[in-house]
C-alpha cells in the first residue's frame, strides 16, 4: 500500500512509455493511412489521364463502350484493393490498441491485489479482513475470466468480419465483371 518513491518513479515511466508506445502506433498507422491515399492518388490520376487518352483516339462507338466498361471494371476492383488495404491498416492498429489497453487492465488489476494484500497486513481484525481481501481477489479472478471471454469474442468477430469483407469483395468483383460483359 505504502508506495517507495522508486516505486513511483517506475510507475510514472511505465505510463509515459505507454504514452508513447499509443503516440507511436498512431504515428504509424496514420503514415500507412497517408501513403496508401498518395499512391492510391497517383495511380488513379496516371490511369485516368492514360484512358482518357485510348478513349478519345477511339472511333467506333462500340469500342468506346467495350473500353469505358472495362475501365469501370479496373476502377471498382482498385477502389475494392484500395478500401481492402485500408481496412487492413485499420484493423492492425486496433489488434495493437488492445493489447496495449488489455497489458495496461492486468497490470491495474495486480496494483489492486498487491494494494489490498498490503492493506489487510494492516488491519487489526484479520478475520474480516481476509474476507474482504477474499473478496476482491474473487472479483478480480472473475474480472480476468469475463476479459479472457470478452478477447475471444472480439478475437471471433474480427475473423467473422475479415471473412465477411473477403466474400463481398469478392462477390462485388464477380459481379462488376458480370455487369460489364
Amino acid at each position: 500500500m505504502f508506495k517507495k518513491p522508486e516505486q513511483f518513479t517506475e510507475m510514472g515511466s511505465q505510463c509515459v512509455n505507454t504514452a508513447c508506445d499509443f503516440a507511436q502506433t498512431s504515428l504509424e498507422s496514420l503514415e500507412k493511412l497517408t501513403q496508401l491515399q498518395l499512391s492510391n492518388s497517383k495511380k488513379i490520376l496516371d490511369e485516368t489521364s492514360k484512358a482518357l487518352k485510348e478513349v478519345s483516339e477511339l472511333e467506333n462507338p462500340k469500342d468506346m463502350l467495350d473500353k469505358i466498361n472495362h475501365l469501370a471494371t479496373q476502377a471498382v476492383e482498385s477502389n475494392i484493393d484500395n478500401c481492402r488495404n485500408i481496412y487492413e491498416v485499420i484493423s492492425d492498429a486496433q489488434t495493437k490498441f488492445s493489447k496495449m489497453l488489455e497489458s495496461q487492465f492486468q497490470k491495474a488489476q495486480a496494483n489492486i491485489v498487491d494494494s489490498v494484500d498490503s492493506l489487510s497486513k494492516f488491519s487489526p481484525v484479520s478475520t474480516s479482513n481476509n474476507v474482504v481481501t477474499d473478496s476482491v481477489k474473487t472479483w478480480m479472478n472473475n474480472t480476468n475470466q469475463a476479459m479472457s471471454a470478452m478477447s475471444k469474442v472480439a478475437s471471433q468477430v474480427t475473423e467473422f468480419t475479415n471473412n465477411n469483407v473477403k466474400t463481398a469483395t469478392s462477390a462485388t468483383v464477380s459481379a462488376v465483371k458480370k455487369a460489364t460483359k
